[in-house]
């Protein structure tokens, strides 16, 4: 019972942080010649240093504590797949926060990745934008097939699917 207490405490917390997640959003940070820049809330800045720090723990506990118990040969592969999807969950959140820069002016939006590729298109060119509460993302979808996931915790994020045209949005 105290295992199931505990998770449900689990969930209410976590419920209530993402609620406020989605009431603190500031607007977009406006820089030079009038475009406005898309930034990570405090929810992904939080989610990728606690899914980084949760691999590091495990890692080091995998590398130097070890376990003295006697199913210690089962416990060891359960550690690294803990050290994998941490791990990997951190370098997929801190990808999709700071390893694009999404920006729009007018009727323009660009968005850059850190590798140096760039797509620039119009706001027109939105067929359709849903969003997933689930996924906590915007989904925009353009004429020519292509999609471009947003998450709901970035601050701005609001005004630009405000600005985006009504007959696209699924609100």
């Amino acid at each position: 019972m105290g295992a199931v207490v505990s998770g449900l405490i689990g969930a209410v917390i976590a419920a209530a942080l993402v609620a406020l997640a989605d009431r603190g959003q500031k607007p977009a940070q406006a820089i030079i010649e009038g475009w406005r820049m898309l930034r990570p809330g405090w929810l992904l800045n939080f989610a990728t240093a606690g899914s980084a720090g949760m691999a590091a723990l495990f890692g080091y506990i995998f590398l130097f504590v070890g376990s003295s118990r006697p199913d210690a040969d089962i416990q060891t592969p359960y550690a690294v797949i803990l050290i994998l999807a941490f791990g990997m969950a951190a370098i997929y959140v801190a990808w999709t926060s700071y390893g694009r820069t999404i920006m729009w002016k007018g009727n323009e939006l660009r968005v850059r990745t850190s590798l140096g590729r760039e797509m620039v298109c119009r706001i027109s060119d939105i067929r359709s934008v849903t969003k997933s509460e689930m996924l906590g993302e915007y989904r925009l979808t353009f004429h020519d097939g292509s999609t471009l996931r947003l998450s709901a915790y970035f601050h701005g994020v609001k005004e630009l699917v405000a600005r985006l045209p009504k007959r696209a949005r699924q609100d």
